[in-house]
């Protein structure tokens, strides 16, 4: 019988244990396990970070550990055009009145040890309501338009004014060489990393590792109060915090939460390995949605099978419901996340069933 710990995912979570520090620890996996993983590892973006480990071992010159090298390698040269991209951008969008603030991507690449050990995807920027109209002209120009831009994020879709104010209030302006960058402030691009990557399901690892890094580096003046004063956000902060530090070793030490470790609902860290046995992005919710489900209603091909890639996995259905993160029983709330989805979806099935008029 196979070790439940050394399986392929657990592979992974071994394999970034301390990847996003200056004093990581020696990879300690032998090459088969590294080779097993390898592809994994290069699809989910974390390879740079087990090369960061491996180097420092005697897998160093091993045929796995190549092949992470050079994606390590492909990696800062990503992360140079990025970074020259972002100038460009920001640039071009404060000449429109429009202030960004940008979540993830290099704001949180900047706080790992080398450049290119956290592969940036799209470029995720925060703008105001008032400023969207602009902001999106800017994007549609020829200088712009080739840029992989989201202003869509559901985690501030709920933000007032005021809140919104408060995010700008306490965001920084960082120099990455080129122009100032607006990130949020510690303690919102920490709970926003939490957010997101649940939200998500923490499908990928390398959400992990950006959680550890932000938590891990986070300034001596900050403000646990600002992020942990609401019920579902503390939750949501714990128990992602919690994930990071049981399945890849993130510090607790000084957070509110150093005496909890250990105390993860049993269904919650299963599941998420569950979700890393998939590495490709577009494999899970919402990208492996092949289309709407209204648009079965007048060709039911494939109704089977779209239901089937929409049922929530334990993770999606707490969040969607708004539920704790609790030792109950996932299944009701997996139920519920779907009446809630079908409820949504009915008003566009009726739409869809409607006789095309003469």
């Amino acid at each position: 019988m196979s070790n439940p710990d050394r399986t392929t995912v657990r592979l992974i979570a071994a394999a970034l244990t301390s990847s996003w520090r200056s004093d990581r620890t020696p990879l300690d996996l032998t090459v088969s396990e590294l080779s097993s993983i390898t592809p994994m590892l290069v699809q989910s973006g974390a390879a740079g970070l087990v090369w960061w480990r491996a180097q420092l071992s005697d897998l160093r010159d091993s045929k796995p550990a190549q092949f992470l090298r050079r994606a390590f390698r492909s990696q800062v040269l990503q992360a140079v055009l990025r970074e020259q991209e972002l100038a460009h951008l920001f640039a071009s969008l404060r000449c429109a009145g429009v202030e960004p603030i940008l979540v993830k991507g290099w704001a949180i690449a900047r706080l790992y040890p080398e450049k290119g050990l956290r592969p940036q995807g799209d470029i995720d920027l925060i703008v105001g309501p008032h400023q969207l109209s602009d902001a999106y002209a800017v994007l549609r120009t020829p200088d712009c338009e080739g840029y992989q831009v989201d202003l869509d994020h559901r985690e501030f879709h709920r933000l007032d004014a005021r809140a919104l104010d408060g995010l700008y209030a306490r965001s920084r302006l960082i120099d990455d060489g080129n122009v100032p960058v607006r990130i949020l402030g510690a303690e919102d691009h920490l709970s926003f990393l939490c957010r997101h990557s649940l939200r998500h399901s923490a499908c990928r690892p390398l959400w992990l590792c950006d959680i550890a890094a932000e938590l891990e580096a986070r300034p001596p003046d900050f403000d646990w109060d600002l992020i942990l004063r609401n019920r579902q956000q503390r939750d949501y902060v714990e128990t992602a915090v919690s994930l990071a530090h049981s399945l890849i070793g993130a510090r607790l030490d000084d957070t509110p939460f150093a005496s909890k470790s250990g105390k993860l609902p049993r269904w919650l860290i299963p599941a998420v390995l569950r979700q890393w046995e998939n590495s490709d992005p577009m494999a899970h919710a919402p990208f492996n949605h092949l289309k709407p489900m209204g648009s079965y209603v007048r060709n039911p091909s494939g109704f089977l099978k779209g239901l089937i890639a929409r049922w929530p996995d334990p993770i999606q259905a707490t969040v969607t419901i708004g539920a704790p993160f609790n030792q109950v029983p996932r299944l009701p709330f997996q139920v519920g996340e779907c009446m809630l989805r079908a409820m949504k979806a009915l008003p566009i099935a009726s739409e869809a069933a409607r006789p095309a008029e003469d």
